[in-house]
């Protein structure tokens, strides 16, 4: 008994610690992480900093509208979903766009192949969720 209660008071101190990111902390965190994978110099590093950091902002709002709609009990309609659906891949093509601009065509290629691998990945994870799901 005492082991249980000793582990339930572990894992809740654990969960403690473990405090959200900010949103410029997950952005230096990505920055960093692009900057490995891709060998970004410093004019690249800041220019995808503030472009990650602005397009994290927007979303943040957006995030937030979006749970107050769902509060205050307003669901979407078909052409308010299609409208929103549309602008999230419009502010894809602008990220797009705009990275192209920021990095070289090998930079651009290499994060391209990076995020489809990580598409395929998740994928892969969701299938395999549905599977167990299922039984």
């Amino acid at each position: 008994m005492m082991m249980v209660v000793g582990m339930a008071v572990n894992a809740q101190e654990k969960r403690e610690r473990l405090a959200p990111l900010t949103l410029e902390q997950r952005t230096e965190l990505r920055v960093k992480k692009m900057t490995l994978a891709l060998d970004l110099n410093e004019q690249q590093q800041k220019e995808v900093s503030k472009l990650l950091l602005e397009r994290g902002k927007e979303k943040k709002a957006l995030r937030k509208q979006h749970i107050a709609n769902k509060k205050a009990g307003k669901g979407m309609i078909g052409d308010e979903r299609l409208a929103m659906k549309s602008r999230m891949l419009d502010k894809k093509t602008e990220m797009n766009a705009a990275m192209q601009q920021i990095l070289t065509p090998e930079q651009f290629d290499k994060l391209s192949k990076m995020k489809k691998q990580r598409h395929e990945k998740i994928t892969k994870r969701e299938k395999k969720f549905k599977n167990q799901n299922r039984r």
